[in-house]
């Protein structure tokens, strides 16, 4: 078998109820929409975007914004994003 089984519905509650912010590439929130977690703040990564409607934008100088979005109070921030975005969090060390 490889990998792990999806999250148990409590797994899955635990773990959002840690989580107040979602970091989402364009691709990843263009399939979820903004339903699917309520009451969370959503910041999306894209530079093809040009409005940002009841979400935050982000698509310039993103290592300086994500540093000010993490000083913020607040709990857990979910990157919830494809490779892209993925690659270059960890590029950047923006990971921790």
């Amino acid at each position: 078998m490889i990998g792990a089984p999806p999250p148990s519905k409590k797994e899955m509650s635990d773990f959002l109820a840690r989580v107040d912010a979602i970091f989402f590439g364009r691709k990843s929130f263009e399939l979820t929409g903004k339903s699917m977690f309520p009451k969370k703040e959503y910041y999306v990564f894209s530079t093809t975007l040009k409005k940002a409607i009841d979400f935050q934008l982000i698509n310039h100088d993103v290592k300086k914004q994500v540093m000010e979005i993490k000083k913020q109070p607040g709990k857990d921030i979910w990157l919830f994003g494809g490779a892209k975005l993925v690659t270059f969090f960890l590029n950047e060390k923006l990971n921790r």
